[in-house]
C-alpha cells in the first residue's frame, strides 16, 4: 500500500516547507479564538465557537453524545423521543477519543480542527505535486488554494449589503473551513487526496488495475471516509469521475474499462452508505423529516462569481484552453469536475452549499494554468513578483473579514455577541452547569432559541426547540416557543396533547426579549405558582415542574 503522502515527487526539504506554512496557517486560525477567551468580559461567557455557531453547537452535542459512551444517538434538539440512529459518526468517534483521554468537548472540537486543517494544507500540496513537476505552480496552487477568496469584502466596502460565498459559505473556502469546524477541512483534505490519486490513475500511459500498491486501495479509504464524514462532498467529484468514464467511452467509441474499473473504487463505498441512508430515512419518521427542513439557500450565478472573484477572471484563460485542448493530463478531468460541480448546485438538493465543497480545487487549478501558460506571457518578466503581490493583495481580505467580523461580537460588543448566540450571560452560564449536574437525561426544557442552542451542547438535556434543522418539526416547535413567551398560549408547559413533557422552564433576559411588551407577567406568574422548584441564578431564573428528588 502507497504511503498517505507520496515522496517520490515530494523532497523532504519541500516537506518541511509545507509543515512550516501549514502549521504557520493551521495557528492562525486559532488566535481569534484565542483573543476572543482572553478578551472577553468576566460577566459573560464565549463557548469557544465564532463562525457557523448553530452547526457547531449542534456538533459539540454530539461529541456530548460520544463522551457519554453512545455509538447511536438520538437529535436532542428535537422533545420527543424517537429511534436513535448511527448519525453524525465524525463527532461521535470525536466525543469517544474526547471520553478516552479526558478531554472536553470544545478542546477535542479545536485539536480536530486544527489537525484536520494541517492535513488539508499539506493535502492540497500533495495534489499540486501530482500535476506539476516544478516548484513555482505548486507553491502557487498551495497558496492560492490557501489564502484564495473572493471580492465579498469590496462589495461591503461599496455599501452593497449582499452576502457573497465567501464570507457567508465557510466550506466552499478552505481557510474559512478551517476557521469554522473540523469537518469541513478534512472533507476538502480527503477531496484533494482522491483528486491526487486520479491525476495519476488517469494519466495518459498509466494502464494498471486497481491495487494495494498502486493507489487502488488509497481511494477506496479515502472514497469510505469522504462518505462518512460528508457525504454531500462525494456527490458532485462521484459524479464528475462518472461524466469522465463516459466522455472517455464516447471519445475511444468503446467502454472505458480502465475509466470504470478506477471509478468503481469510488463507487463500491458509496453504495452501501447510500443505502443505509435510503433505510434509515424510509424507517425513521424524525431523521426524515430533518433532513426534509435541512435545506440551505443557494447563491445566485452573480453571487457565485462575485464569491470566487478575481481567481475566476484569472482562470478563465485556463478554463477556455482547457475545453479548447482537452487534454487527458489533468484538464479533462478538471473541466469536467468544474462544470459538473456548478451543475449540481442549481439541482434541487436538500443542501447546496456543501456542494461547494472541493468546487475550489479545480479554480484554482486553472487559474495557476493561466498564470503559468498565458498570463506570463503578456506580462514582462520583471513584474511576475509585483502582480502575484497584488493578486493577493485582492484575494485575502475576504478571508480576513470573514475571521474578525464576529471577534466584533465576542469581545467589542457583547450585546451583539448575545443576539448571535456567541455568548450568554454568566448567570446562564451557572444555569447550563447546574441542569448539567441535577438533569437527567431525556429530560426536556423549554428556553428561547438561543438559550436553548447550547443545552444539548452543554448538558445531557433536550430542548423544545433550539436549531433550525435538528428541531423537529422546526417551524412547529419554533412558533410554540414564541407563543409561550409572548403570552399568547401560557398552557403550553401543562398541555397533555403534547407527545413529550416540559421538566424545566426558564425566564431570563433572553426569554423577556422575546415578548413586545417586554414579558409576559402573565404566563412567568403561572409558571411560577405550580413548579415544584423555583431557582434563581441571578437574573435567570429557573422553574422545574418535574417530581422533585
Amino acid at each position: 500500500m502507497q504511503p498517505l503522502f507520496r515522496s517520490d515527487n515530494v523532497s523532504e526539504s519541500e516537506w518541511r516547507w509545507v509543515t512550516l506554512w501549514g502549521g504557520l496557517f493551521a495557528i492562525i486560525t486559532l488566535i481569534p479564538f484565542v483573543w476572543a477567551i482572553i478578551a472577553s468580559q468576566s460577566d459573560f461567557h464565549f463557548f469557544g465557537l465564532l463562525a457557523d455557531v448553530q452547526n457547531g453547537a449542534s456538533s459539540l452535542s454530539k461529541i456530548r453524545d460520544g463522551i457519554n459512551g453512545n455509538w447511536i444517538i438520538q437529535l436532542r434538539y428535537t422533545p420527543e423521543e424517537h429511534d436513535p440512529t448511527g448519525f453524525f459518526p465524525f463527532y461521535v468517534l470525536l466525543g469517544h477519543i474526547a471520553r478516552t483521554f479526558g478531554f472536553s468537548e470544545i478542546v477535542v472540537f479545536h485539536l480536530a480542527r486544527l489537525a484536520a486543517s494541517y492535513l488539508m494544507f499539506a493535502s492540497l500540496y500533495q495534489l499540486g505535486a501530482n500535476i506539476w513537476r516544478r516548484m513555482r505552480p505548486r507553491r502557487l496552487f498551495f497558496f492560492l488554494c490557501i489564502l484564495g477568496s473572493g471580492l465579498g469584502w469590496l462589495i461591503l466596502v461599496l455599501g452593497f449589503r449582499t452576502i457573497t460565498p465567501d464570507l457567508g459559505i465557510p466550506e466552499a473556502f478552505p481557510l474559512y473551513a478551517a476557521y469554522t469546524n473540523p469537518q469541513y477541512p478534512l472533507s476538502i483534505a480527503l477531496l484533494a487526496l482522491l483528486a491526487g490519486q486520479y491525476m495519476i490513475v488517469f494519466r495518459p500511459g498509466f494502464k494498471e488495475l486497481p491495487a494495494a500498491d498502486n493507489s487502488g486501495l488509497l481511494i477506496l479509504i479515502y472514497a469510505t471516509l469522504l462518505v462518512i464524514v460528508q457525504t454531500t462532498a462525494m456527490i458532485a467529484f462521484g459524479s464528475a469521475l462518472f461524466v469522465f468514464t463516459l466522455v472517455t467511452s464516447y471519445r475511444k467509441k468503446r467502454i472505458a474499462w480502465h475509466e470504470l474499473r478506477w471509478f468503481s473504487m469510488v463507487f463500491l463505498p458509496v453504495f452501501p452508505v447510500l443505502v443505509y441512508y435510503t433505510l434509515m430515512l424510509a424507517t425513521n419518521d424524525t431523521i426524515s423529516e430533518y433532513n426534509l427542513q435541512f435545506v440551505s439557500s443557494v447563491p445566485d450565478p452573480f453571487q457565485l462569481v462575485l464569491g470566487y472573484g478575481l481567481l475566476l477572471i484569472i482562470a478563465a484563460p485556463g478554463i477556455y484552453y482547457g475545453l479548447r485542448r482537452f487534454n487527458r493530463d489533468g484538464d479533462q478531468f478538471m473541466i469536467i469536475w468544474l462544470i459538473v460541480n456548478i451543475i449540481f448546485i442549481y439541482l434541487p438538493f436538500n443542501l447546496p452549499q456543501r456542494l461547494l465543497l472541493g468546487l475550489f480545487i479545480p479554480i484554482v487549478y486553472f487559474a495557476v494554468r493561466a498564470i503559468e501558460e498565458f498570463w506570463f506571457d503578456h506580462i514582462p518578466a520583471r513584474y511576475y513578483s509585483a502582480a502575484i503581490v497584488i493578486i493577493f493583495a485582492l484575494i485575502i481580505p475576504s478571508n480576513l473579514v470573514a475571521m474578525l467580523i464576529p471577534i466584533y461580537g465576542a469581545i467589542i460588543n457583547e450585546e451583539l455577541g448575545e443576539v448571535n448566540a456567541l455568548l450568554v450571560s454568566e448567570d446562564y452560564r451557572e444555569l447550563y452547569v447546574w441542569l448539567n449536574e441535577n438533569g437527567n437525561e431525556g429530560e426536556v426544557i423549554l428556553a428561547s432559541p438561543n438559550i436553548s442552542l447550547w443545552v444539548p451542547a452543554e448538558t445531557n438535556l433536550r430542548v423544545v426547540y433550539g436549531h433550525p434543522f435538528e428541531s423537529v418539526p422546526a417551524d412547529t416547535l419554533e412558533k410554540k416557543v414564541e407563543a409561550y413567551y409572548t403570552g399568547r398560549n401560557c398552557d403550553l408547559p401543562f398541555d397533555e396533547a403534547l407527545d413529550f413533557d416540559i421538566d424545566y422552564v426558564v425566564w431570563g433576559s433572553q426569554e423577556v426579549q422575546l415578548s413586545e411588551d417586554r414579558g409576559s407577567t402573565r404566563c412567568r406568574a403561572d409558571i411560577a405558582s405550580a413548579a415544584n422548584l423555583e431557582i434563581e441564578f441571578g437574573d435567570v431564573t429557573l422553574y422545574v415542574l418535574r417530581e422533585p428528588r
